[in-house]
C-alpha cells in the first residue's frame, strides 16, 4: 500500500489522510488537466485496492488465529514445578518445541484431506470476491483467469485443493497445488511439477486431469504386481514459470532457484501431514520444471523423495545423481529424439547447469545401462509423457514405487 501512496507522490500528486488523491500542479492545456484528472482517478483507484487487500489479509490472519487458538480460555493446567523445583507425582514441563501449536486452517499439517480441502476452498471463493473488485485491466483478467482454472481443475472427480494463496502483490500468480486421491493416507504419492508456460491460468485444469490419468496408470502397475493400488497424485503449480520456450527467464535459473525452496518446503509439509510412514514419494520435473526440481533435491529435498523422473529437461543442475542426493537406481532421465528442449539442453554445461538434461548424464546403473528411462516418439514436448513403455534396463520397481 505504502509502495501504490509513493508512485502517485512521485508523480507529483497528494494523497490525503483518507487516501484521496489530488494533482499538485497547476496550468497546462484543458487535453492536459484532464489526462491529470485521469492519472489522479487511477492511483486513487489503485490505493484503495491495496488498502482493501491489506484489510482482508488482516482480517484473513485474524480468523486463522483465532480458529488455531479456539478453546484456550477453557483449558486449564496442573501446576507445573519450576526449573529449580523437584518434580512431584511425574509432572514434567514439556518443551515447547515438543508440542507445536495447531497449524492454520488450509495448512497440511493436520493431514485431514476434507479440512485442508474446505479450508483452502473457501479462501478461494474469498480471493475471488476481493479480485472481482479489482479495476479492470490485466492485473484482473489474470488473477480471475487464476481462480477460473483451479475452480476448473476441482471438477476432476476425487480431486482436492491441498494448497492455495493469495499473493502479496495481485499482479503476482495465485499458487495452488491440486491432489487426487489422499496424499496423507496413500501408500504411494507423485508430485509433479510444470514447466515453461505452467502458470496456474494455463495449466493446473489440464494438469489435475493428467494426474489423475496417471494415477489410474500407476494403479494399473501396481495391481500387476502385487501392490498397493492406494495412490495419490498431485499436481504442484507453486511458482512463477517463464512464459515462453523463447523467453530470455528460460535461459537463466533464476525463476527455478526463486522456487525451488517453495517446492522443498511443499514437500516437508507433505511429508509431516501424512498418516502413513512407510509411504512412498515420488518426483516428476518436467522441462524448466525439471531445473527446479534438481536444485530443489540438491538443496535437501532427496530426502523427501523415494523417486525421481526428470524429462524434458534443460538440464538439472548436475552431473551425476549423486550430486542430487540420489542414485542409480532411484533418479531417472526421459527424453525424445524430437523433443525440441534437446537443442537448449545442450547448452547446460555452458550455463552452469550441469549436464544435458537430454542425455546420459554420466553415471551407470545396473547391467551396464545408463540410469535412464526411453520413451516414445512424441514431438509435443508433452507435461505428462502418460502410458510408457520402460527402457528395457530400466529399474521397473522404481518406477512403479513412484506411485
Amino acid at each position: 500500500m505504502l509502495d501504490a501512496v509513493s508512485d502517485a507522490r512521485r508523480d507529483g500528486f497528494a494523497v490525503g489522510e483518507d487516501y484521496t488523491v489530488t494533482d499538485r500542479s497547476t496550468g497546462g492545456s484543458r487535453q492536459q488537466r484532464a489526462a491529470r484528472l485521469g492519472q489522479a482517478q487511477g492511483h486513487a483507484d489503485f490505493i484503495r485496492h491495496r488498502v482493501g487487500a491489506l484489510l482482508a489479509t488482516d482480517r484473513d490472519i485474524a480468523t486463522r488465529v483465532s480458529a488455531a487458538t479456539q478453546g484456550l480460555d477453557e483449558l486449564a493446567f496442573e501446576d507445573v514445578p519450576g526449573v529449580d523445583t523437584p518434580a512431584e507425582d511425574g509432572v514434567q514441563a514439556v518443551d515447547f518445541r515438543q508440542a507445536p501449536p495447531p497449524g492454520a486452517p488450509g495448512g497440511m499439517s493436520s493431514g485431514d484431506i476434507d479440512a485442508i480441502d474446505a479450508a483452502n476452498r473457501a479462501l478461494l471463493q474469498d480471493m475471488l470476491a476481493e479480485y472481482s473488485r479489482l479495476p479492470d485491466g490485466q492485473v484482473k483478467t489474470d488473477r480471475l483467469a487464476d481462480i477460473a482454472a483451479i475452480q476448473e481443475a476441482l471438477r476432476v472427480p476425487d480431486s482436492h485443493l491441498i494448497y492455495v494463496a493469495r499473493p502479496d502483490d495481485p499482479a503476482d500468480m495465485i499458487p495452488a497445488v491440486t491432489a487426487v486421491g489422499d496424499p496423507f493416507t496413500a501408500d504411494h504419492v507423485s508430485v509433479t511439477v510444470p514447466g515453461v508456460s505452467g502458470t496456474t491460468r494455463q495449466t493446473i485444469a489440464t494438469m489435475t486431469q493428467e494426474t489423475r490419468g496417471l494415477r489410474e496408470e500407476a494403479r494399473v502397475i501396481a495391481h500387476s504386481v502385487g501392490e498397493s493400488e492406494n495412490v495419490a497424485t498431485i499436481a504442484w503449480v507453486g511458482y512463477q514459470p517463464p512464459p515462453v520456450l523463447a523467453s530470455w527467464n528460460t535461459v537463466d535459473d533464476d525463476l527455478a532457484q526463486a522456487g525451488a525452496p517453495k517446492l522443498e518446503a511443499f514437500l516437508r509439509d507433505l511429508q509431516a501431514g501424512s498418516h502413513n510412514p512407510g509411504h512412498t514419494t515420488a518426483l516428476f520435473g518436467h522441462s524448466y520444471g525439471s531445473l527446479l526440481s534438481g536444485i530443489a533435491l540438491k538443496d535437501g529435498a532427496s530426502s523427501l523423495v523415494d523417486n525421481a523422473v526428470l524429462y524434458g529437461s534443460p538440464g538439472f543442475d548436475a552431473t551425476s545423481p549423486a550430486k542430487l542426493g540420489m542414485n542409480d537406481h532411484n533418479f531417472f532421465v526421459m527424453t525424445t529424439p524430437d523433443d525440441p528442449i534437446r537443442y537448449p539442453a545442450r547448452l547446460a554445461p555452458l550455463h552452469g547447469w550441469g549436464s544435458d538434461g537430454a542425455d546420459t548424464i554420466g553415471t551407470v546403473g545396473r547391467q551396464g545401462t545408463p540410469a535412464r528411462v526411453g520413451i516414445r516418439p512424441q514431438r509435443d514436448h508433452r507435461r505428462i509423457p502418460g502410458p510408457l513403455p520402460l527402457h528395457p534396463s530400466a529399474d521397473r520397481r522404481g518406477i512403479h514405487s513412484a506411485g
